[in-house]
Formats: structure tokens, sequence, C-alpha cells
């Protein structure tokens, strides 16, 4: 019965991180067409896709539904970020034994990926 629950919750969260794929590609096209301003809310709205996205790529890639280890999904990110941003030779580790329930994750890598303020 276990195993029969993780194979469902991890076909759930496969889909789940696909679906968040096409968004990501929907905000994109649409990004493509559109002024400055909008442009710049779209990209930062598929920013935070890409992040609940990671969410659940390592729920599914883990097989451990239980929650998110946290230092998987950092080590990810900022993998995702040097390569999005082209930066070669950064050396990082992530050194964090935090495991966090799927509400508490989810909210906390979308605000990891807001802008920051401009002064």
């Amino acid at each position: 019965m276990r195993r029969e629950r993780d194979a469902l919750l991890s076909e759930v969260h496969h889909r789940v991180k696909n679906n968040l794929q096409i968004i990501v590609s929907l905000l994109n096209i649409q990004a493509m067409n559109a002024d400055e301003d909008t442009r710049q809310v779209l990209m930062d709205a598929q920013s935070r896709v890409r992040a609940m996205a990671i969410i659940h790529e390592t729920l599914y890639d883990s097989g451990d539904f239980s929650g998110v280890l946290m230092s998987y999904f950092i080590t990810r990110l900022i993998e995702r970020l040097i390569s999005a941003h082209s930066v070669y030779g950064v050396d990082f580790e992530v050194d964090a034994d935090v495991r966090l329930n799927l509400e508490t994750a989810i909210p906390l890598a979308c605000s990891s990926m807001r802008p920051s303020p401009t002064p």
C-alpha cells in the first residue's frame, strides 16, 4: 500500500513539475511581445514558477515525500542561477540539514526568487 501511494505521489510531483515548465514557456512567449514593464513582471513570475518547479523536481527525484530537503533545493537553485547568468568558476557548498513540508517550502522558494527592491 505504501509503495503504491509513493508511486502515485511521485507521478503527481512529476506532472506538476512538467506543467510548471509549460507555464514558464507560456510566460516566455508572452514576454517576447510585451513592453519592458510588462516583460519584467512576466519574467519575475517566471522565476517564481521555476522555483516551484525545482521544489517538485526535488521531491520527485528524492522519492521522499515527507518534506523537501532544503540543501538539495538550494543547491539546485544556485546551479540554475549560475547557469542562467552565465557565471562560471563558482564553487559553493550548502550545509543545511533542514527538511520543510511542501506548504512551507513553496512560499519560501517563491520569495527567494523575488527581485531586490530598487532604491
